[in-house]
């Protein structure tokens, strides 16, 4: 009986009956004046970034389009891989299953919400949240500064990534690495979206 009450107790602490959503927002830095900040133009991302953060810009030649940024030897920061992901698959696999009109999925952004949202009883977010790598994440927050959407993922082992977004389409910019808050927050200050024309 006694092992029968630890095992619902387990059941319980993992699944809670009243489970909030993972999803909470964070506010986006504001802008501050950045002495001698470096901009780089990685598709229609613009980020203005201290020179503290982009001590050398790596570009792979293998892959799909990726940097990395390198601090300065004399920094604290780790470095970041920027990349863009076009997860075609992703797109195929939740139209083939009916859930892009199920769950009124238009843009990225809506996706990355979505399975934000408390889904213990929702069997369909459950997987698309395997398929994002997000099932086991510690803390999901979403930062917004129109048109961008950002989204940080702190998962429970391993190091934290972030997802940079548009309103407008389906594009997923990726950004990974050792991202402490402090450089979390000074990616996306002086951040915008800038179209090459």
């Amino acid at each position: 009986m006694l092992r029968l009450i630890s095992s619902a107790l387990l059941l319980f602490a993992v699944f809670p009956l009243d489970a909030e959503p993972l999803l909470v927002k964070g506010d986006w830095p504001a802008a501050s004046p950045c002495q001698d900040c470096q901009t780089i133009q990685f598709d229609e991302l613009e980020f203005h970034l201290p020179r503290s953060l982009t001590g050398r810009i790596y570009v792979p030649d293998t892959g799909s389009a990726s940097l990395v940024i390198l601090p300065r030897p004399d920094s604290d920061h780790s470095p970041v891989h920027v990349m863009h992901e076009k997860k075609v698959f992703v797109w195929q696999f939740l139209e083939s299953r009916g859930w892009l009109e199920k769950y009124a999925i238009g843009t990225t952004a809506d996706l990355l919400r979505l399975v934000g949202n408390a889904s213990e009883n929702d069997k369909d977010i459950d997987v698309m949240r395997k398929i994002l790598g997000i099932e086991d994440a510690l803390s999901y927050t979403v930062f917004r500064k129109p048109p961008l959407t950002a989204f940080r993922i702190v998962p429970r082992h391993g190091e934290s990534w972030g997802y940079i977004v548009t309103d407008k389409d389906r594009k997923w910019y990726k950004l990974a690495g050792a991202i402490t808050d402090d450089t979390w927050s000074k990616l996306l200050t002086h951040l915008y979206l800038s179209p090459i024309r």
